[in-house]
This record gives C-alpha cells, structure tokens and sequence, in this order.
C-alpha cells in the first residue's frame, strides 16, 4: 500500500531501494508510558512558543 501511495503522489524512489521488505511488529504494552511522555513533552512545546 504504501508503495501504490508513493506513486500514486508521483515521487520519486531511489534506484536501489530493497524490492522486499521485512516487517517484524511485537506488542510491547499498551503504549500509555509514551503517551504520558509525548504529552508532557507536547505541553511544554507549546507553553514555550506562546511567551
């Protein structure tokens, strides 16, 4: 799919680039420690672009 996107939007791909690809996904929890992490770190962001 995300190969049929790519020329689809007409971009251009290396050459090179691997013909196969391997995916390997492994449930590592529920990602709530991320989330607590990204949202601190969001926060921040944005508190310190409006001084």
């Amino acid at each position: 799919k995300m190969l049929d996107a790519i020329t689809d939007e007409e971009l251009a791909l290396p050459e090179n680039y691997p013909k196969q690809w391997v995916v390997d996904c492994k449930s590592v929890g529920t990602g709530e420690k991320a989330l607590i992490y990204l949202g601190r770190y969001l926060y921040r962001g944005v508190i310190r672009e409006k001084d």
